[in-house]
């Protein structure tokens, strides 16, 4: 999750995997853009071969913005509406809330890390893509860029499937609007004496 506030506009891929997997990389395959990290070089490769036409330089929509660690990049893990993490890794719909099949997989994971101990929480899910927009030199997205996004994102699952891991299904599609507020007000003031 990005450290600073800043406004503008934020694209979001909600997915049914946890995003901290392949959140860079998809970024990258989806807008040519890498952050500080290096991670993605391979996928913003293969956009700049896939668009030669007048989304060669589609990077420049993104905004960097800094992690936890100061590293800027052009996306973060974000959270999904309508699901939810037990606190050991298990993602789930809100549907399946106290269910028998969320407490078997919790249970099997609290073993797994070491037996009894563990309370099942009801923490935010992230399984969603947020993409930092360059809102302040390009405004609100126009329909064709994201539907170019919508796109792309779209053809992501059949491409990480190729790298062996966990296939990844796109559930939906959101544009926010980040806004920050100011608050100025006095804490204190004297009287010049002279």
């Amino acid at each position: 999750m990005p450290t600073e506030d800043h406004a503008g506009h934020i694209f979001i891929i909600d997915t049914d995997s946890y995003s901290g997997n392949f959140e860079r990389q998809m970024c990258a395959y989806i807008t040519g853009a890498v952050g500080d990290c290096g991670v993605g070089k391979h996928e913003a490769e293969i956009f700049q071969k896939e668009n030669q036409d007048e989304y060669y330089n589609f990077d420049e929509y993104t905004e960097l913005e800094p992690d936890e660690r100061g590293t800027y990049r052009p996306c973060s893990i974000w959270m999904t509406p309508g699901y939810w993490n037990d606190g050991l890794g298990n993602h789930h719909p809100d549907s399946e809330k106290d269910s028998p099949k969320a407490k078997r997989l919790f249970n099997k994971s609290a073993k797994k890390h070491g037996g009894n101990g563990y309370r099942m929480l009801d923490a935010p899910a992230y399984q969603s893509v947020a993409i930092f927009w360059n809102s302040g030199d390009y405004g609100e997205p126009e329909r064709k860029e994201l539907e170019f996004m919508m796109d792309r994102a779209k053809k992501f699952p059949a491409y990480w499937k190729g790298s062996g891991t966990k296939e990844i299904k796109i559930l939906g599609f959101r544009l926010i609007e980040r806004t920050v507020d100011i608050t100025v007000k006095d804490v204190a003031s004297w009287k010049a004496e002279y």
